[in-house]
């Protein structure tokens, strides 16, 4: 068993619950695969997964968690240089601006 393998799919498994709206059991996958890739020091998934918790919380309408996560995703996202996060993040930042 890949352990990387196991919580990529975790990770995308929860993004796809999220757009079901099974939020609760989206988040508590997308914060496995969260911790798996920050113990394993993997920063471009990790911002994906800050990403997708911030659609999480933006879905169940908490705009200021959701800009949170969102926030630190892009900065992580551009020390590492991950251009199709950094987009993404940019995108849904001044979508949902204060």
């Amino acid at each position: 068993e890949d352990p990387d393998l196991l919580a990529l799919a975790t990770m995308n498994v929860a993004e796809a619950l999220g757009g079901t709206g099974e939020l609760l059991r989206a988040e508590a996958m997308a914060r496995k695969a969260l911790a798996h890739f920050t113990n394993t020091g993997n920063d471009w998934r990790r911002a994906e997964c800050e990403r997708i918790l911030g659609d999480l919380e933006r879905w169940a309408e908490h705009d200021t968690a959701a800009r949170r996560w969102w926030i630190g995703a892009l900065a992580t996202a551009r020390l590492i240089g991950a251009h199709s996060e950094i987009l993404k993040l940019e995108e849904r930042l001044g979508a949902h601006a204060e």
